[in-house]
Formats: structure tokens, C-alpha cells, sequence
């Protein structure tokens, strides 16, 4: 009985390593697999035999070479890996990201890892940063000046027109210091305004503002500058107030 439940646990193991999406293997610090499932060869292309018959360093991007060298090694000193990514060759030419979770065994030296074909994600990121930067690059060569706040009150965009027109740039800190580190003043310039007057203030408690004129006088700007404000909330997906955006514009008379 007890013969038939050690072949029913061995059997449903080799059956999720023969079907696991993920690519899961045994390796030793040599450099070498010993055994992969076929997920290997289903996303990467190579044959089961060429895979363990060439070391895997082989298929590792040339500029992930080091520092994959560099993890093997911790390893091999018995540190476990989370989530490593590195690049792998396909039959192709191309490159796969794989990001590796492996467990070494220090009575045997081997290593056990899963990996997970992480492209697509890759691909996302990449896509995402092109576009944040392409829309940094429209934001900095508008003459507008664009100011965007998170729901904390922190700056995520202070473009350069808005830094010309005000004199100064982002700063850390909430809502409650922007009237004194800007020198905002309500029209003609004679009071400070009140941080809970500020239109950007307002906007992020969920208010438009439209057509707020206002005064700059501050260290950079010691004989004042009269500005224009629109200031409008904005909201993720799901209808949440996230933050709000203000545009300025000088007035010159």
C-alpha cells in the first residue's frame, strides 16, 4: 500500500513537470541542466538533448553573462534565487526574458529552479517608458506651464515652461507649503493666498477652476509675475480621485 502511494506522489509530480507552462529544471553550479521539462523546448525551440548537452551559459544574452555567472555563484554558497532575470537565445535568434526562482541543495549541489517567461511584461514595460518618455518631451516643449499633483500632494510633473514662468521647481512637500515656497499671491499682489485657496489645492478636493488669476513673487521672481490658472481633478479607472493637474500661463501686458 504503502509502495502504491510513492508511485501515485511520484507520478502526479512528473505530471506537473511535464505539463507546467512555467520552465522548471534541475542544475548543477557546473553549468549544466539536468533535467528541464518541456516547456524548455516549447518556448525556447532547442531539442531536450541540446539543451542538456550544452552548458546554459551558451544561451544566456551576451550582456546577462555576467551577472548570471555572478548568481550561480551565490548559489553555489547556498543563497536561494527570487525572481533573477536574465535573456534567453531561442532557435530564432531572438531573446525570451526569463525571470528564475531557484533553491539550491547543499547536501547535493544542485540546483532546483522555475522560470517564468516573462516577455510580454518586458515588452509592456518598455513600451511604457517609450511612451512616458515621448509625452515628458511633448509636456517640456509646451510654453503652457503643466503641473500635475498625486493624491499625497506630491509633484509628478512640473514641466519647463512652468519652472520658467514661476521661477522655481519642484519641491517635496504637501499642499500646505506651496503658498510660502512659490510666493503665490492672490491678484495685485498685496496677500499671500491661503493654501486652501490655491486652485490646484482645490482641484484636488475634486473642483475645476477656470480663468484663477494669480500673483508670483518670490526669490526668482522679486518684481512679480501675473499668471493665468486652469486646474481640473483627475481620476483613475475606477472614478477614484487621484490628483490633480494645474496649467499656467503668463500674462503679459
Amino acid at each position: 500500500m504503502q509502495t502504491s502511494t510513492t508511485t501515485l506522489d511520484q507520478s502526479s509530480i512528473m505530471k506537473f513537470f511535464d505539463l507546467s507552462i512555467d520552465l522548471i529544471s534541475i542544475a548543477n553550479t557546473e553549468g549544466s541542466f539536468l533535467k528541464i521539462n518541456p516547456a524548455f523546448s516549447k518556448i525556447l525551440g532547442f531539442s531536450e538533448e541540446e539543451l542538456l548537452n550544452t552548458p546554459f551559459i551558451n544561451y544566456v544574452h551576451p550582456d546577462d553573462v555576467d551577472k548570471t555567472i555572478t548568481e550561480v555563484e551565490r548559489l553555489s554558497r547556498g543563497l536561494k534565487t527570487i525572481m533573477f532575470e536574465n535573456r534567453y537565445r531561442t532557435r530564432s535568434g531572438s531573446y525570451r526574458w526569463l525571470a528564475w526562482t531557484c533553491m539550491p541543495d547543499a547536501e547535493t549541489g544542485l540546483l532546483y529552479a522555475i522560470a517564468r517567461d516573462n516577455t510580454v511584461n518586458k515588452q509592456i514595460e518598455t513600451e511604457l517608458l517609450d511612451t512616458k518618455t515621448m509625452l515628458n518631451d511633448v509636456v517640456n516643449n509646451l510654453n503652457v506651464g503643466v503641473v500635475i499633483a498625486n493624491e499625497k500632494g506630491e509633484f509628478v510633473v512640473f514641466n519647463e515652461a512652468a519652472v520658467r514662468i514661476v521661477g522655481i521647481g519642484m519641491m517635496k512637500g504637501g499642499p500646505e507649503y506651496w503658498s510660502d515656497h512659490f510666493g503665490i499671491y492672490y491678484p495685485g499682489g498685496k496677500e499671500k493666498m491661503f493654501n486652501d485657496d490655491l486652485p490646484l489645492t482645490k482641484a484636488m478636493k475634486g473642483e475645476t477652476i477656470k480663468d484663477c488669476k494669480l500673483r508670483i513673487i518670490n526669490r526668482e521672481r522679486p518684481e512679480g509675475v501675473d499668471i493665468i490658472t486652469d486646474s481640473k481633478p483627475l481620476y483613475n479607472r475606477e472614478g477614484k480621485l487621484n490628483g490633480a493637474v494645474i496649467t499656467i500661463t503668463e500674462i503679459k501686458l
